[in-house]
């Protein structure tokens, strides 16, 4: 149980460990890859990787049959480093609290 007394998802601390194999480093991972990393069967994988695949989360290359991050991760990104104050937003200053 969390600190707050939430129970957390399962399914989502699973996809946020998916996402989180990319970096720098390791720009495209296969299928097998992801299944053997996160210690899961290739099916259950194929299954995470389907579904980020839908959200755009995730890319997938046929001709190579990889995987890499989405275009709607920038933008995650992007909302990331504007909220820490390293980057400045029209409209809204590092130093607006959050209602």
């Amino acid at each position: 149980m969390h600190s707050s007394g939430a129970i957390p998802i399962k399914s989502v601390e699973r996809a946020t460990s998916l996402l989180s194999l990319f970096s720098a480093n390791d720009t495209v991972l296969s299928l097998g890859e992801i299944a053997c990393r996160l210690s899961m069967s290739r099916a259950t994988a194929d299954r995470y990787c389907v579904s980020l695949r839908e959200t755009g989360l995730l890319r997938h290359d046929p001709a190579s049959n990889v995987y890499m991050l989405g275009p709607p991760i920038i933008m995650l990104g992007t909302a990331t480093l504007s909220s820490l104050g390293f980057l400045k937003s029209p409209g809204r200053t590092s130093n607006d609290s959050y209602r």
